[in-house]
């Protein structure tokens, strides 16, 4: 085996910046990630989420029929005893998860446990748009608050990311003096909708100007709305006509992956569903993503939410050189030619014999054969005959090593490629982080 060290100039370090693109549609209590159903093919993940990590694909819940579909609200409710999982053993030294407070008022895991019991946790874990309506008489919004600093942090963007303006007369806390048929509205005092949307989705940030939404009602197109001035503002821009076109429905936190959406008006006069207070209502941006009331889907309206994700992929560019005389012996045994090999005999002399082992040995020695010829591989236009002798291999993998020469990575080629004493060879590797 030869070794090599990388020079200089033989390594690459690289980063790659990609915009994939993401497509939510929600449709009758269901989400479609990219125009299909993520749990699809793993029924141990709910409709539309994506499993975090690639455990329990295919794996069936021992509670439930085979691949049934979950629901959202399933998750965390069945003992999966086929699917994989995490455990602990309560133990004396009282390990435990982070999840598991591990104090002496912790019941869960000193009354309810015995030593010896296993303590679990629920794999896959999975990930998906969320929404978070808050009505205009809603009194907690703590995540609302937590937001506070962020979107008056990005006031420098567009005014309409304060919580606070007497501008647009929005305030986190009041509860009067505030018009709720404001394009915009009020964080705090009237209806908003929240859209949340995992990292896992869209990598670093969403990409500024990629955002779109629509709304449909019976398959009809009735509002859009798109981020095209890339400040934060989600702007109506159709369709040309429609009601409330070139108004500011709410801001995008693109950093963070939030969209506020605070325009209650009416998008449609005609169409009524039951959104969230179970009472008939026209389409508005403040229902966009809505499921439904309790367990009643939407029968008209409909959602769709595009947008482009920015992700980094680190990649490290090696170039591994096979040089001209170099690499034209191989320890492969078929690399030698059969029948060559020496033993020690009896009486201790050397005899040869046809053997698949190339080698003397016996109590107080060891020696190769040191005259032991290649088999020649090189083809003839004869039949039954080989060309003129030349040194040549086959290469087939490339080992990469650490400094300490331990094995780390290896790169196999889908066909081994011949390596001849008179030719020059270099072998690009490309490894995504």
């Amino acid at each position: 085996m030869g070794f090599y060290k990388f020079k200089e100039n033989d390594i690459f370090r690289n980063r790659i910046k990609t915009n994939p693109k993401v497509e939510f549609f929600v449709h009758r209590g269901a989400t479609y990630y990219n125009n299909y159903s993520v749990s699809g093919s793993n029924p141990s993940v709910p409709e539309g989420h994506l499993s975090l990590y690639d455990l329990n694909v295919g794996r069936v819940d021992s509670t439930t029929e085979p691949r049934q579909k979950l629901l959202a609200s399933d998750v965390g409710t069945f003992a999966r005893s086929e699917l994989i999982h995490s455990f602990i053993s309560k133990g004396a030294s009282q390990a435990s998860f982070k999840t598991i407070a591990g104090g002496p008022n912790d019941t869960e895991y000193f009354a309810d446990k015995q030593w010896g019991d296993t303590i679990s946790l629920t794999y896959p874990l999975t990930a998906s748009l969320a929404r978070h309506y808050f009505s205009a008489s809603q009194g907690k919004r703590e995540r609302l608050y937590a937001l506070k600093n962020t979107l008056n942090y990005y006031s420098y963007l567009s005014p309409h990311y304060k919580v606070s303006s007497s501008h647009l007369n929005r305030d986190l806390t009041a509860s009067s003096n505030v018009n709720p048929e404001r394009p915009a509205g009020a964080f705090g005092a009237v209806p908003v909708n929240l859209l949340s949307i995992p990292s896992i989705f869209y990598g670093s940030a969403i990409r500024k100007g990629s955002i779109e939404l629509n709304y449909y009602v019976t398959g009809t197109l009735v509002a859009q709305a798109k981020d095209k001035n890339k400040n934060g503002d989600i702007i109506q821009v159709g369709p040309p006509g429609s009601r409330g076109s070139g108004s500011t429905i709410g801001v995008a936190l693109y950093n963070e992956g939030f969209m506020l959406l605070t325009a209650s008006y009416n998008l449609h006069g005609q169409y009524l569903d039951f959104f969230e207070s179970g009472v008939a209502e026209k389409p508005k941006w403040v229902n966009f993503g809505s499921k439904g009331f309790s367990n009643q889907r939407l029968v008209s309206s409909s959602f769709e939410l595009k947008f482009e994700g920015t992700q980094y992929i680190s990649t490290v560019t090696m170039l591994a050189h096979a040089r001209k005389n170099d690499l034209e012996y191989s320890n492969n045994p078929t690399y030698k030619k059969q029948g060559q090999a020496i033993m020690l005999s009896p009486s201790g002399s050397i005899s040869k014999y046809d053997s698949t082992y190339p080698k003397v040995y016996g109590t107080t020695m060891y020696i190769e054969n040191n005259e032991q010829v290649a088999k020649n591989i090189i083809s003839s236009s004869f039949i039954d005959s080989t060309g003129s002798y030349k040194k040549q291999t086959y290469i087939s993998k490339i080992g990469i090593f650490d400094k300490h020469k331990n094995l780390i990575a290896i790169a196999k080629l889908a066909t081994p490629i011949k390596k001849a004493i008179d030719r020059d060879l270099t072998f690009k590797l490309k490894l995504d982080i």
